[in-house]
């Protein structure tokens, strides 16, 4: 996971005891903004705009579309569908 973290230049951090964190509980079921620093941590209810610019980021700037490969047209028992299959 640390390794992962570095390759995204994401810190790699926990919040020790997090259930019993007063700050936590009513984040419960909500966006949250969450940093990490040398010191400590900030966590708190995530505005709508923080949550549309998250979002927004990660939407493709380019339409994409699966490869399809429309020559299967019979129906297939789903025991012998496999990964590659997906493209039919």
């Amino acid at each position: 996971m640390n390794l992962r973290a570095k390759q995204h230049g994401s810190p790699n951090a926990f919040i020790r005891d997090a259930t019993n964190n007063d700050k936590i509980a009513p984040l419960i079921g909500e966006f949250v903004y969450y940093r990490v620093s040398k010191t400590g941590f900030e966590i708190r209810k995530a505005s709508q705009d923080e949550v549309d610019t998250f979002f927004a980021d990660l939407r493709p700037t380019e339409p994409q579309f699966p490869p399809r490969d429309l020559i299967v047209t019979e129906i297939e028992h789903l025991d012998s569908i496999e990964f590659d299959d997906a493209p039919a």
